[in-house]
């Protein structure tokens, strides 16, 4: 009898132990799937293998419409639900995503974050901005349209009432399950190092490039980001001095946490603005006031809600 029962104690604790070394290896084994699979290049981001074929030939996603990438989206994560945790979830975080034609990266995107937020359970909206018009790109002031049309959004819909944004750029994916998506009382600085295919690099430290969370109360203090900087580069260090002038300091992700992949980031061609650094050195507390998203000009072509995302096509 005695001896039974210590058979039975022992298989107990056995079990139990390899139940925990189970539970405490799941995000270990998820972050390296999830790195591994973009070590194989974009692939591995999708499920079906048909679809896997089609995402080799990249004229394929030339006739995609926004509808085929949100049902992909979609396919994809569609058995996930959010983990059962013990503590209440945080708010709403709002990504925001700067865009215009780059519609694989956009599918690449959409079908990492949709599962990936889900699996972490952060309560979350993505938000395209798809700029139109024959101006150049201009990624902060897509920002501030896409703020105006949160801030004046009414009850009921589904970017009404939240405070926290994400600006992320379209080809920046996190690798760590522990990425924090949140905000704090400090503006949020996510990205410290991007992977490419081959090699990588830090980012420096004097920018609020690729993936930046800030409180509805920062983006108003600092009259969110300046409208001048069309085509490449700039506004992420103008951002930067911006938050300085409202006497805070960058909060950056812990260096392990701020893994991000950039799928074309060493092959894509950039329209880079001659004059970036220019306009960089007129940012003063005097500008910020008067260049932001309080004189952002444009105007709102159209508006879709999709499951995975909301898509705004926006004339600059």
């Amino acid at each position: 009898m005695h001896r039974s029962l210590r058979k039975v104690a022992t298989l107990l604790c056995v079990g139990g132990f390899v139940f925990l070394f189970c539970v405490a290896g799941y995000g270990v084994i998820l972050q390296f799937q999830l790195f591994n699979q973009f070590s194989n290049g974009p692939r591995a981001v999708i499920l079906n293998p048909k679809d896997s074929v089609a995402l080799g030939k990249r004229h394929y996603f030339a006739s995609m419409s926004l509808k085929q990438i949100d049902e992909l989206s979609e396919d994809r994560a569609r058995n996930l639900t959010p983990p059962q945790l013990d503590y209440p979830l945080g708010e709403k975080v709002i990504i925001l995503v700067p865009y215009r034609n780059r519609k694989l990266d956009l599918l690449i995107f959409l079908l990492h974050m949709t599962p990936y937020m889900r699996i972490v359970g952060t309560p979350y909206e993505i938000l395209v901005t798809e700029q139109v018009g024959k101006s150049r790109f201009n990624r902060a002031k897509l920002f501030n349209a896409a703020l105006r049309e949160i801030f004046n959004a009414k009850p009921g819909d589904r970017l009404y009432g939240c405070s926290c944004f994400a600006f992320h750029d379209v080809d920046k994916l996190p690798v760590s399950m522990k990425t924090p998506y949140y905000c704090l009382f400090r503006p949020h600085q996510l990205l410290r190092y991007v992977h490419y295919k081959k090699g990588g690099k830090p980012m420096y430290r004097n920018t609020l490039g690729g993936i930046t969370l800030f409180t509805r109360a920062h983006l108003e203090a600092m009259n969110g980001a300046s409208n001048s900087f069309e085509g490449w580069g700039g506004e992420d260090d103008d951002l930067y001095k911006r938050v300085l002038y409202i006497h805070h300091r960058p909060q950056r992700a812990r260096f392990d946490e701020g893994q991000f992949y950039e799928e074309n980031g060493d092959s894509h061609v950039r329209d880079k603005s001659p004059d970036r650094y220019r306009t960089l050195a007129k940012s003063s507390p005097q500008r910020m006031l008067q260049d932001g998203l309080r004189q952002t000009q444009y105007t709102l072509i159209r508006r879709r809600d999709y499951s995975s995302f909301v898509w705004m096509l926006i004339l600059l």
